[in-house]
């Protein structure tokens, strides 16, 4: 997507622990995890996040795109748009989180999430106030 989209920023910021379990349950090799790394960088429009400290990435994000995370409610409460890709952890979800998903686009599958990043792009988002709503 962001190689179709130069005007575009991705920032990737897998878990810190992400690629070490990767590698550890064999999900990924060692090798693989190099690759990847590097076919991030070789895209211009693309960087991977790997500081401690988020607070100043979340306030300078604009769309988050995102699994099951510690990070959604805390992104949740800056108002702006948050999408969610469901996945096999969602029953440890409380229920606040699943109330903050209310005003969040759920996506799927890759073609669900380049027409909802194109929504986002020409200024359309419908879940605006439901996100308001949901912060007061």
């Amino acid at each position: 997507y962001a190689k179709e989209n130069p005007d575009i920023a991705l920032l990737m910021r897998p878990h810190p622990l992400a690629f070490d379990n990767f590698i550890r349950t064999g999900d990924m090799t060692a090798e693989e995890v190099e690759d990847y790394k590097n076919k991030i960088a070789a895209v211009k429009n693309i960087s991977l996040d790997t500081e401690k400290e988020y607070n100043a990435t979340i306030w300078n994000t604009s769309v988050l795109m995102s699994d099951y995370s510690g990070l959604i409610p805390e992104f949740f409460i800056t108002g702006k748009p948050l999408i969610y890709c469901p996945s096999t952890t969602d029953e440890n979800m409380t229920a606040q989180t699943l109330r903050m998903l209310e005003g969040c686009y759920i996506v799927r599958t890759p073609e669900e999430l380049s027409a909802c990043l194109e929504q986002l792009k020409s200024g359309n988002d419908r879940l605006c106030e439901k996100r308001k709503q949901l912060i007061e």
